[in-house]
């Protein structure tokens, strides 16, 4: 394990730096983080480069929600980047993934693989554990579900056309489906 995985404060290091944001672009598969400095660019001053990762995503990079890593989709695994030199922290070792969306508390990841067996991968982050794998179903994507604003729950809204016996009358029921996370269990309406 990478030593900036083991020291929290090195995680956290550009997310505190109050004079300098942190952003990043990408050329080709390569990443560049750089560091803005208003007071330099004010001055005429380029902005500062921190690294660059060299062939660091297949696909385009986000930064996770509350901004400690970077997240790089690769053709057969996703990784997390964090600390001052971007280094990989956690490495989610599943193929063919194509979006992540990581929980508001960046300790569980919903990764989404339409062309693998299972489409939506439920993950620990931390633990780099599957959790839970959930099937695909025609028009669903990455947007399917949605997490709480603190990371607890995970919603899926659903509709499902039913079609009553001798009759031709097709009604449409639409709800939500809301898992408990960190055990995945559906909750269920006490509504009487």
């Amino acid at each position: 394990m990478p030593q900036a995985a083991a020291d929290l404060r090195d995680l956290r290091a550009p997310i505190f730096d109050v004079k300098r944001e942190q952003y990043f672009y990408t050329r080709g598969k390569d990443v560049t983080i750089n560091k803005f400095d208003r007071t330099q660019a004010m001055n005429g001053q380029p902005d500062e480069e921190l690294v660059v990762v060299p062939n660091a995503a297949d696909k385009p990079c986000k930064w996770s929600p509350q901004g400690t890593y970077l997240i790089s989709i690769k053709a057969d695994k996703v990784i997390f980047l964090g600390g001052e030199t971007m280094v990989p922290i956690i490495t989610l070792p599943q193929t063919k993934v194509t979006e992540v969306k990581m929980s508001p508390c960046e300790k569980y990841v919903l990764t989404f693989s339409p062309m693998a067996n299972v489409a939506f991968t439920v993950w620990n982050f931390k633990m780099v554990e599957v959790i839970r794998e959930l099937p695909i179903t025609e028009g669903e994507n990455i947007d399917t579900y949605k997490w709480s604003y603190d990371g607890l729950f995970l919603a899926k809204k659903f509709k499902t056309e039913l079609r009553k016996e001798g009759n031709d009358e097709i009604k449409t029921k639409v709800g939500l489906t809301v898992y408990e996370l960190p055990s995945m269990q559906i909750l269920l309406n006490k509504s009487g």
